[in-house]
């Protein structure tokens, strides 16, 4: 079938090792190199919060930490199945709210202590972040959930790794744009959306 073919599958964007994968790698990588940039070049050191985030879950990503910490996790704590969801399933879900618990405080830290145009490219990012989350963990749980039902195991799974995609190249772009831009009034995502004013 041509589905088992491997050509394909080097396309398939829910294989791993496949090319949709090395290039949202590359797209990580990008992330990491125009946070760099505004670090020490534009001297916006409060950047480190977003770049720490950004190379746990390159990491994460890269290694399926996730996976791995999920499947202890649902070991060690004997977590059930329920609701249709693996056990693991739960177990990555403990795992990337402790993730989160654990970074936190420097994402706060970070805000807190901001210019005001930091915190409004904070914001921006933090809603995009929002739209990676979403297809990472909402949808990779109806995957899960769905998984053995056809079609929609696979509506699923396109669902979640091309969302994952388009909001990882959404931030690469916010990113390049925060780079270059030379505007300081520039308007915010966050703005029309929040009802905030510019």
């Amino acid at each position: 079938m041509a589905l088992t073919n491997e050509r394909i599958d080097f396309l398939n964007v829910s294989i791993d090792g496949s090319l949709p994968e090395i290039i949202q790698y590359t797209k990580f990588v990008i992330v990491l190199f125009i946070l760099s940039y505004l670090m020490f070049q534009k001297k916006r050191k409060k950047f480190i919060c977003w770049f720490v985030l950004f190379f746990v879950m390159l990491l994460d990503d890269a290694f399926s930490l996730h996976e791995s910490s999920g499947k202890y996790l649902a070991i060690t704590l004997d977590i059930q199945p329920f609701m249709g969801l693996r056990s693991v399933d739960y177990g990555e879900l403990l795992y990337a709210f402790a993730a989160g618990i654990i970074i936190l405080p420097l994402m706060s830290y970070c805000y807190i202590f901001g210019d005001k145009t930091f915190k409004k490219s904070f914001l921006d990012l933090s809603l995009l972040l929002i739209v990676l989350l979403f297809f990472g963990i909402f949808i990779d749980m109806l995957h899960s959930y769905f998984s053995d039902i056809y079609p929609l195991g696979g509506i699923f799974g396109l669902l979640e790794d091309g969302g994952e995609m388009i909001a990882l190249s959404l931030i690469a772009w916010y990113l390049l744009f925060i780079a270059i831009s030379t505007n300081n009034r520039q308007v915010y995502l966050h703005s029309p959306l929040l009802g905030m004013q510019k």
